[in-house]
């Protein structure tokens, strides 16, 4: 499915808001528990991707692959949950 941005969408899974300013998209608002998906804030090279996983949602950003000069980051999230 697509779905517009900046729009409240509603299912029976939960509620996201997705947010493009500066031709960035992130998660603006979403009401599981966890809240992974507003790690990173923003996404904006093609590939990236942004998961919600309890509301079972994926926003990836589409386009020309990356330049092979590109830096990469990888970040990690600690959930309270796990040890």
């Amino acid at each position: 499915m697509i779905f517009e941005a900046n729009k409240k969408h509603t299912w029976n899974l939960g509620v996201n808001i997705v947010e493009i300013v500066d031709e960035k998209v992130g998660m603006y608002e979403a009401d599981c528990p966890d809240k992974v998906c507003y790690s990173p804030e923003y996404i904006s090279r093609p590939g990236e991707t942004i998961v919600c996983l309890p509301n079972r949602i994926v926003i990836e950003v589409k386009g020309e692959e990356p330049q092979e000069d590109d830096e990469d980051i990888i970040t990690g999230f600690k959930s309270d949950n796990h040890d």
